[in-house]
C-alpha cells in the first residue's frame, strides 16, 4: 500500500474514532437528558435550542469549511461539546440554554465537514487507485464513498453501545429504586403518555429523595463523558490533516468541480508547494482579502438557498425532515413515555445498547450490499421497519413483563435509522459530487428542523399524535423520494 493509501486510511479512522468517542458522550446525554432534566421540560428545550443552532450553522457551515479546513472545524466542534456537558453539571435555564446555541451554532459546519470529507477521501483513493485508467475511476468513486460511509457509520453507531453501558453502570445503584423516581403511578406510560401531564416538581422531589448522593452519581457520570470529549480532541489534533476546502474551488471547462485534480494530491503534495514561496504567499493574501471580505458569505448563504429551491433537492426534503425527527422520537420521546416511565431511568442505557449494536451492523452490511441491492429498495426496507415499530408501540402497554419489547423496538430503529443516514449520504455524496458541501448542509439543516421541532412541541404533544405524525412523514417521504428516482431515471435515459 502506497503513503497516500495509508494517510487516507489514517485520516478516515481518526474522523470516526473521534466522532465515536465524542458522540458517546453526546449521544448517552441526550438519551437521558429528558429524563434526568423533567423540571419545565429543561431536558427537550436544551435539546430544541442545539437544532436550532444547528439550522443557522448549516448556512454558513461550507464557509466556515473553506476558511479554516476540516481539520480545525472539527476540534472548535469537540470544544463546543466539552462546554455543552460542562453546563450539566449545573443544569439550569441560564446555563445550559446558552451552552445548547453554541453546540448549535457549530454543529452544522461540524456535519457538513463529516460529510464532506468522507466523500474527499474517498474520490481521492478511488482516483489514486485509478489514476492510469479514468473510466475505472469513475466507476470505482462510487463504490468507494459507500464503503468508507459504512465505515465510519460502523464505528459511529459503536457510540451508542458505550455511551449508554457507561451510563447504566453508572446510574445503576442499590440506592435507587427507580420505578419510584418516574412517578409512573401518576401517569399513563406508552401511546397514551402526555409529557406535560407529568408532576415534574414532585417527580424531581422524589428522585432526589431516593438517590443517597445523586450529585456524586451525576458529577461522575459527566466527568466520564468530558473525558470522552477530550480524547476526541486530542485525536483529532495529533492525526488528522487539514485540507483547506477552499482548494477544491477550482472549476472545469463544465462549469464543475474538478475533485480528480484536487483531491489527487496527498499529504506528501500538500507539503511539497511550501517550496513555492511566491505561490503562498499569494494564496495568503488572497484568502486574507476573502476574509475581509462579508460579501463572500452573502454569496455563500444566497447559493445555498438557491441550491434548496432545486426540484431535485425539493423532492428529497421531506426525507431530510424525516431523518431528524425519527432520530428525535426515539432519543427524546421513547425513553421518557416508554422506558423511563416503566422501568426508571437507570435503565434507558441498556435498552439503548441495542440501538447501537443494530447500527453497527446495519452500517456493515450496507457498505457491501449497496452495489448488489437497489437504493431505493433500502429506503423502502426503512420505511417498512419505521412504520412497523409505530404501529407496534401504538397497540402495546409496556410492562415490565414484557421487557424484551423494550430492547426489540431499539433494535429495530437503529437498523432504520442506519439505512436512512448511510444510504441519504451516498445519495449526496454520488449525485451532488459537484456542489457536495452544500447539499450536506442542506440535508443537515432539514435534519436538525426535524429534531429541533420535535423536541420543542415534545412538552406538549401526547404520544399518540406523535405516532400519527411520523407514520405521515415517512409514507410523504417515500413517495416523493420514488417520484424523484423515476424522474432521475428518465434524465439518465434521455441523456444515454
Amino acid at each position: 500500500m502506497d503513503t497516500s493509501s495509508i494517510n487516507i486510511y489514517k485520516n478516515l479512522l481518526t474522523l470516526s474514532l473521534s466522532f465515536t468517542l465524542v458522540f458517546t458522550a453526546y449521544g448517552s446525554l441526550q438519551n437521558l437528558i429528558s429524563s434526568l432534566n423533567q423540571v419545565q421540560g429543561l431536558g427537550v428545550a436544551s435539546l430544541s435550542c442545539i437544532y436550532g443552532g444547528f439550522i443557522l450553522s448549516c448556512f454558513f457551515g461550507p464557509t466556515l469549511i473553506k476558511r479554516l479546513g476540516y481539520k480545525f472545524v472539527f476540534v472548535t466542534g469537540w470544544f463546543c461539546h466539552c462546554i455543552f456537558i460542562s453546563t450539566n453539571f449545573y443544569p439550569k435555564y441560564y446555563t445550559l440554554v446558552p451552552s445548547s446555541i453554541l453546540l448549535g451554532l457549530i454543529s452544522g459546519a461540524i456535519w457538513t465537514a463529516q460529510g464532506a470529507f468522507l466523500t474527499s477521501l474517498a474520490t481521492k483513493y478511488a482516483t489514486s487507485r485509478s489514476s492510469d485508467n479514468p473510466t475505472k475511476a469513475g466507476e470505482d468513486i462510487s463504490r468507494q464513498i459507500a464503503k468508507f460511509i459504512g465505515f465510519f457509520y460502523m464505528l459511529f453507531q459503536s457510540s451508542q453501545v458505550w455511551g449508554n453501558l457507561i451510563s447504566s453502570l453508572v446510574l445503576q445503584s442499590p440506592a435507587v429504586n427507580s420505578n419510584k423516581t418516574t412517578g409512573s403511578t401518576h401517569v399513563a406510560c406508552g401511546a397514551a403518555f402526555c409529557p406535560y401531564e407529568v408532576d415534574h416538581n414532585l417527580n424531581a422531589s422524589r428522585f432526589r429523595e431516593n438517590h443517597e448522593e445523586p450529585d456524586k452519581t451525576v458529577y461522575i457520570l459527566l466527568g466520564t463523558y468530558l473525558g470522552c470529549d477530550v480524547l476526541g480532541i486530542i485525536l483529532t489534533i495529533l492525526f488528522m490533516n487539514n485540507i483547506n476546502e477552499s482548494k477544491c474551488d477550482k472549476k472545469t471547462d463544465l462549469g464543475e468541480i474538478n475533485e480528480t485534480s484536487v483531491l489527487a494530491a496527498d499529504h506528501d503534495d500538500i507539503e511539497r508547494t511550501n517550496d513555492n514561496q511566491n505561490d503562498n504567499e499569494a494564496r495568503k493574501h488572497a484568502q486574507i482579502k476573502d476574509l475581509e471580505l462579508p460579501e463572500n458569505v452573502l454569496l455563500s448563504l444566497w447559493s445555498t438557498l438557491k441550491l434548496m429551491c432545486q426540484p431535485s433537492i425539493l423532492l428529497i426534503t421531506p426525507l431530510f425532515i424525516f431523518s431528524g425527527a425519527e432520530g428525535a422520537w426515539l432519543f427524546g420521546d421513547f425513553t421518557q413515555a416508554f422506558t423511563t416511565c416503566t422501568l426508571g431511568v437507570s435503565t434507558v442505557g441498556y435498552t439503548m445498547i441495542g440501538f447501537g449494536v443494530s447500527g453497527i451492523v446495519i452500517s456493515f452490511l450496507t457498505s457491501r450490499l449497496e452495489k448488489c441491492i437497489p437504493r431505493l429498495a433500502m429506503f423502502i426496507a426503512a420505511s417498512i421497519l419505521n412504520i412497523g415499530v409505530l404501529l407496534t408501540v401504538h397497540f402495546w402497554h409496556p410492562q415490565s413483563e414484557t421487557m424484551w419489547m423494550f430492547f426489540l423496538v431499539p433494535v429495530l430503529w437503529g437498523a432504520s435509522d442506519t439505512i436512512w443516514l448511510t444510504q441519504i449520504s451516498s445519495h449526496i455524496g454520488i449525485n451532488f459530487s459537484a456542489n457536495k458541501e452544500d447539499v450536506f448542509a442542506i440535508w443537515r439543516l432539514w435534519q436538525a428542523f426535524g429534531q429541533m421541532i420535535s423536541f420543542a412541541v415534545s412538552h406538549y404533544v401526547c404520544m399518540n399524535t406523535k405516532l400519527y405524525t411520523l407514520m405521515s412523514m415517512v409514507v410523504l417521504s417515500m413517495v416523493l423520494f420514488i417520484i424523484d428516482n423515476i424522474k432521475n431515471k428518465k434524465v439518465a435515459s434521455r441523456g444515454a
